[in-house]
């Protein structure tokens, strides 16, 4: 009988090679009645079979007759043995597996009645961001229980992850990783892997470029096609189209991953946008270099989703706000705009709080409405003063430093006063570091043209703060709905290109400052010639990193660690700072580090030890384990701890007030309201039980 795909009473499949027809009620194994046919993939069926004796139903899979050759039955048999290891709740559970009448390679494996994550995109059935976020970090802990196991997927893609509602709760999914045909055993304890030379396995919307080319692969190519399984599962098409598989697998190794935020009028995924670049970096160095990473990197956005996002506009208004046409938008609906879900927006905008000279001094800046251009007069003015110097006040102790009648920015000792508008003659203290901030939301002007910079004197300030416009978002009341849309500025792209080139500006110019030991840069993009341009500040010793979007690669090749003495980054983009951690390290001048609204593995921060000079450890709004607590308590060189916007637990505390050599520094509000009767108590209780702790 031909072969057909229809499997019924008067329909059978040819197995074997046409040697056998098998149809309903046929025995497969001595042992699973075949009941109905549930799907076919790109090696073999899968039925829907009972067990005779048990009576439980089960999924089969029997190899497809087209594949039956001497190498497809041995990777089908070590498909089965490589499973059969596999005993994780993200990972389809398979129970038996051998040849039925010496022919048909097949395995029994869980029924799974839920549907796949392909059939959800394809359908419009809409998952929510939280939903979604949840699903693929399952995935991702799936996998990553492989990959220890020494196994990677290689075929990883929506169409493999199966979505089962949960009975308890209709709004959670539980995901399951299936189909593991194409895995491949890389370790050898656990197997022999038989994949011919230059052989390619895979699907071409998903391969990774070193599977695209035949290379070697590893765990890392499952997570390049992790990514662009959520790029599909958020944009509603996969990142590379190409009128065949050729041109495709082409693409994903010439032609850099699109953005999400691009494809939208205003693009609320910056952060989501982060953590696919990072997973699907051309080159397997470049990558999260283990699903361990990408789990805990995608918990940590989930974290950041109820309070961080928001509804994405219909398309119509979206267009007409900002005179795009519907051509400059999607083109088809997403998984996810298409029911109004949230999106998620990188960083804290409502949080402005800058840390200068190693956790000393903090700046609040005010966020006032949309400033207009300045007029040309504003620049002549500027121009026309001449020089921004100060002068001593006799023998008072302070200084006194002149600035126009316009303001450039704002002034402040360091350590003590608030910042002062830098207009006119403003009072500092004569030996204390002085500091100038630049807000571009306060100040265009000095943005828009740098050279105003150019009128201060080169020995006047020791630490530059300097903080980009708010083109992300703009305020949009505390309601508890989070920013609004900020849909009146230019595309996404072009802001960020325009920021860039105004920070380099003013980077060359305060290069010639040679009393410059402190810099801090919020809310930009670095690229690799910001950086470069930092590693051209000698002088530069501390640095701050507030809201930055930028390439963890060009971060950590700058030559500026080797002589930095304090280092600060405070909600990145990319909040996964394990090779971060690495490269700070190996810096032997480093004596303060303050890490805020980050995700790091334990044995990175415990690689901090190796910091010869490093005194100072600051740990902010930052989940804190047991074992964080243990790598601190036994850090021999480290003298001071501070933890703020995070409560650690009573067993944590008394773990730390142990230390003899350790000041440990808490802030009391975290555990403490001033209307909560309750958590009055608790701190009171906590200040008499670990004296040695200051709760501040």
């Amino acid at each position: 009988m031909s072969q057909t795909e229809k499997f019924d009473e008067t329909n059978s499949l040819s197995l074997g090679g046409g040697n056998r027809a098998i149809k309903p009620g046929d025995i497969v194994g001595g042992a699973y009645i075949l009941k109905s046919l549930l799907g076919q993939g790109g090696m073999g069926y899968v039925f829907l079979a009972q067990h005779n004796i048990i009576k439980r139903d089960y999924a089969l899979k029997i190899i497809r007759p087209d594949k039956m050759d001497d190498f497809s039955r041995q990777r089908f048999e070590i498909e089965g043995r490589v499973i059969a290891k596999l005993d994780h709740p993200n990972i389809v559970k398979i129970y038996n597996m051998g040849i039925d009448q010496g022919k048909c390679p097949y395995y029994v494996m869980d029924l799974l009645t839920g549907r796949s994550l392909s059939n959800y995109i394809d359908d419009d059935d809409g998952l929510t961001f939280e939903q979604c976020l949840d699903i693929f970090r399952q995935v991702a802990e799936g996998l990553a229980y492989a990959h220890r196991k020494g196994i990677v997927h290689r075929d990883v893609k929506p169409a493999n992850i199966i979505v089962l509602k949960e009975e308890n709760d209709k709004f959670a999914f539980q995901a399951k990783v299936v189909d593991f045909g194409l895995a491949k055993v890389i370790n050898p304890a656990a197997g022999q892997a038989i994949t011919a030379k230059g052989q390619v396995f895979g699907s071409p919307h998903y391969m990774s470029p070193e599977q695209c080319q035949g290379q070697a692969v590893d765990h890392r190519s499952d997570i390049y096609s992790l990514g662009c399984a959520l790029f599909e599962s958020i944009a509603g098409d996969p990142p590379f189209r190409g009128a065949n598989a050729i041109e495709i697998m082409l693409m994903h190794t010439e032609v850099a991953m699109p953005k999400l935020a691009d494809r939208f009028s205003e693009g609320p995924a910056i952060a989501v946008d982060s953590l696919i670049a990072r997973m699907t970096a051309k080159e397997p160095g470049d990558r999260y270099q283990s699903m361990d990473e990408v789990a805990a990197a995608i918990a940590r956005l989930q974290k950041r989703a109820p309070l961080l996002s928001l509804n994405l506009p219909e398309r119509e208004d979206s267009a007409r706000a900002t005179g795009e046409t519907d051509s400059s938008l999607v083109q088809s609906s997403t998984l996810i705009s298409r029911v109004g879900t949230k999106w998620l927006i990188a960083g804290s905008i409502l949080v402005v709080v800058a840390l200068l000279c190693g956790g000393a001094y903090f700046y609040q800046a005010s966020i006032s409405a949309q400033p207009k251009p300045a007029p040309p007069s504003d620049l002549v003015t500027i121009l026309e003063f001449g020089p921004i110097k100060s002068h001593p006040i006799g023998a008072s102790g302070y200084k006194e430093i002149v600035f126009p009648s316009v303001a450039i920015g704002s002034v402040a000792d360091v350590g003590s006063a608030k910042p002062r508008p830098a207009v006119g003659p403003v009072r500092v203290k004569d030996r204390r570091s002085v500091a100038l901030l630049v807000d571009e939301n306060e100040v265009p002007l000095t943005f828009e043209a740098p050279q105003v910079l150019e009128q201060i004197g080169k020995d006047e300030f020791q630490s530059l703060y300097l903080k980009a416009k708010n083109s992300l978002a703009k305020i949009g009341g505390v309601d508890g709905h989070g920013p609004a849309l900020d849909l009146n500025g230019l595309p996404r792209r072009e802001r960020i290109a325009h920021s860039q080139k105004q920070l380099i500006a003013i980077l060359k110019i305060v290069s010639t400052w040679p009393s410059l030991v402190n810099l801090t840069l919020d809310g930009f993009a670095p690229n690799a010639q910001v950086f470069q341009l930092l590693d051209e500040l000698p002088q530069l010793r501390a640095i701050t990193l507030k809201r930055a979007n930028f390439s963890m690669k060009e971060l950590t090749s700058c030559k500026l660690f080797n002589r930095l003495s304090s280092f600060s980054i405070e909600e990145p983009v990319d909040s996964f700072v394990d090779p971060l951690l690495l490269r700070l390290s190996q810096c032997e001048e480093l004596t303060g580090i303050e890490l805020d609204s980050v995700d790091f593995l334990p044995q990175s921060l415990s690689q901090l030890k190796r910091c010869p000079k490093l005194t100072t450890l600051n740990l902010n709004k930052t989940d804190i384990s047991d074992e964080v607590v243990k790598i601190i308590s036994r850090w021999k060189n480290l003298s001071t701890f501070r933890s703020e916007g995070k409560c650690l637990s009573e067993s944590q505390i008394a773990t730390l007030a142990k230390c003899k050599n350790l000041r440990v520094f808490l802030s009391a509000k975290n555990y403490s309201d001033q209307t909560d009767k309750e958590g009055r108590e608790l701190l009171s209780v906590y200040r008499a039980k670990f004296p040695t702790i200051k709760f501040e």
